[in-house]
């Protein structure tokens, strides 16, 4: 059940689609949520008092909180204030070098629920890839949360105008060159402490090489993935120095150590750094150059 300690994330969530939007009734709509119709009493609303609100998205994530009440702090926390400062970040510096348009293909690594990056970017790019091991989250994504971005949707069954130009995999990014990679123009990964360094990722050999690394002897590539990439591919990666949380194998102390993990072909454009209550998350964007 949303509680009013909740409020941050829902103003969150219609944020990300929406300007100028007026929150005076916030209260009632958490009563009305605690009525049997809580969607409709929310439509109703916040339709009052915001003549042209997009409220899908947060429809959406009603209603899956509704449907799968286990999964209702993970959902919330993606979109919490945290998590929205720092993948407005990268928006905000990809629009700075001028890396959007309607011609982008964006691949986005271990990219959870893709709570920001999908209602941000999908109007925007030409295709987005959204890969994660969950299968669980992925699942969410596709049919909960996004059906009405996702390629998977029958064009009979499409109901709105919005774009249908994204692509929900399940999979271990680790595992398998994606002839999507191909002709991606921009890696997304804001996980790297969640994994082995991207210099890591389909790398050359020999494994003797990575002996000293604390993840393991990566498997080794004849043609290392990175060099693989289109003329003019970008990168945006982030990482953090928050140790303390268990899922993060691969946290860094500062940016300088963060760029030290990206691969030989990395040439920076951007660095910046973000702080919220749990630590500062280091963003790193640039071009990855042929070799």
């Amino acid at each position: 059940m949303i509680e009013r300690e909740d409020l941050k994330y829902l103003k969150n969530i219609v944020d990300l689609q929406n300007k100028d939007v007026n929150y005076n009734t916030l209260d009632d709509i958490v009563y009305c949520i605690k009525e049997d119709d809580q969607f409709g009493f929310m439509h109703n609303i916040l339709s009052a008092t915001n003549n042209k609100l997009d409220y899908r998205l947060l429809s959406n994530v009603l209603t899956t909180i509704k449907k799968e009440p286990d999964i209702e702090n993970a959902l919330l926390d993606s979109f919490s204030t945290p998590q929205v400062n720092a993948k407005m970040n990268i928006v905000n510096h990809l629009d700075k070098l001028e890396l959007i348009n309607e011609k982008s293909e964006v691949v986005i690594f271990a990219g959870w629920f893709g709570s920001i990056f999908i209602p941000a970017l999908a109007p925007r790019v030409k295709k987005i890839t959204l890969i994660d091991m969950d299968e669980r989250v992925i699942n969410v994504a596709k049919n909960r949360l996004f059906m009405d971005y996702s390629v998977d949707v029958p064009v009979k069954n499409r109901m709105f105008n919005d774009p249908h130009n994204v692509q929900f995999i399940v999979g271990d990014i680790f595992e398998m060159f994606k002839r999507e990679y191909e002709t991606t123009d921009i890696f997304i990964n804001t996980s790297c402490e969640h994994m082995r360094p991207m210099s890591e990722w389909g790398p050359k050999g020999p494994r003797s090489l990575y002996a000293n690394s604390p993840f393991g002897e990566p498997i080794t590539r004849k043609v290392p993935w990175w060099t693989r990439m289109k003329e003019g591919c970008h990168f945006a990666f982030q990482s953090n120095d928050m140790f303390n949380i268990d899922t993060h194998i691969n946290c860094v102390n500062d940016i300088d150590e963060f760029e030290k993990q990206l691969p030989e072909n990395a040439k920076v454009k951007v660095k910046d750094e973000i702080n919220d209550e749990r630590g500062t998350r280091f963003t790193l964007i640039g071009e990855i150059c042929k070799e």
